[in-house]
């Protein structure tokens, strides 16, 4: 893909997303970046930005005078547009230490033009949350990937249940903090990166049924293992990386109704292969379950249409229908969200809408 059209790609998103533009470099393609915007949106970059030493243009502003509360209040996201990734890596950390939204030209499209017959709006529909009345939300875990959005309820919780560690235990730690025990499983890694008094960890992986081979577990048989079988008070968060339609999809509803919140990073909603056995999936949770928090991992990519964001990779927290009232969500972009990928900025899934069931 050419300049021009890398950064036309990258306006696009933006304005469509509901940010403004800045530029950031002013050289050669800041300039060019400065034409698409004026000549093809009809708009104004909300700041062109450089250094002392490369400012020519009087109409710069030099980065260390950057009005950052303008920018934050028109939600603007600094477009780096250096051919030269060791330039746009200078500027990228100013802008992230001042807590300003940035996207590198450099870095992959993070959005592909669809039709409307390759978006299953169905799968959508199943995944659109809603609010739990008189409950607040916190965000548990990093402030990036590896964080979460949760109710905070956390009264009389049995035991947490952690699947998919790697390298990251932020979760774990901030659950743990709570005073409550957390069960780590993860057959990919020796040992978690960190321990905790309340950590207890096994190199078993979940999945639809026990395989002593290869270090898999079901979760019927991970809750009779660590003796919380007749517990009905638990919480979840699972991250294994595509395995999770078919587990959720093995776990019986009694299985499901002992947890209170159940936190899962969805893959491949956007992606046509066991599109039936997704929608059987999310079906499944939605009858002892609500959605109560939606967000699109950055990292993945995501489908658009009509200026609405599908992503294909999904975090959600469903909250048990027994314990909660729900209402209508007026925003489904929280005040607690935060981008997975810090480099570029977050999936603005506002337009996102669906009938629910």
């Amino acid at each position: 893909m050419d300049l021009k059209l890398r950064l036309y790609k990258k306006i696009e998103f933006a304005y469509s997303t509901g940010h403004e533009v800045a530029i950031c470099p002013y050289g050669k393609n800041g300039m060019l970046a400065e034409k698409i915007i004026t000549q093809g949106f009809h708009k104004k970059p909300i700041a062109l930005i450089d250094n002392i030493k490369s400012t020519k243009s009087k109409k710069c502003i030099n980065i260390k005078n950057i009005d950052i509360n303008e920018l934050k209040k028109k939600n603007t996201v600094v477009l780096l547009n250096a051919s030269d990734e060791s330039i746009n890596k200078e500027y990228k950390e100013i802008l992230k230490n001042k807590n300003i939204q940035v996207d590198d030209i450099n870095s992959p499209s993070i959005y592909k033009e669809y039709g409307l017959e390759d978006i299953n709006s169905d799968i959508y529909n199943l995944i659109i949350p809603q609010k739990a009345n008189k409950y607040n939300y916190v965000r548990i875990g990093n402030k990036n990937d590896g964080g979460y959005i949760m109710l905070d309820d956390f009264v009389n919780i049995d035991a947490a249940y952690s699947f998919g560690i790697s390298g990251d235990v932020s979760w774990d730690k901030d659950v743990a903090k709570k005073g409550i025990d957390v069960y780590m499983f993860d057959h990919t890694i020796d040992m978690p990166p960190e321990f905790n008094d309340r950590f207890y960890y096994s190199k078993i992986g979940v999945g639809i049924k026990d395989n002593t081979f290869c270090n898999i577990k079901s979760l019927n048989k991970i809750l009779e293992d660590t003796r919380h079988i007749n517990d009905n008070n638990l919480i979840m968060k699972m991250d294994i990386e595509g395995n999770e339609w078919d587990v959720i999809n093995s776990i019986s509803s009694e299985i499901l109704m002992k947890f209170k919140q159940i936190t899962i990073e969805f893959h491949g909603l956007s992606e046509k292969n066991k599109i039936k056995n997704k929608i059987k999936v999310l079906k499944k949770i939605n009858k002892t379950h609500q959605s109560v928090w939606l967000h699109g991992n950055n990292f993945g990519y995501a489908l658009k249409r009509d200026d609405v964001i599908y992503p294909n990779v999904v975090e959600i927290t469903f909250a048990r229908r027994k314990e909660y009232k729900f209402s209508k969500l007026r925003d489904l972009q929280l005040i607690l969200d935060a981008p997975n990928n810090p480099d570029i900025i977050d999936f603005d899934i506002k337009k996102l809408k669906g009938k629910g069931i």
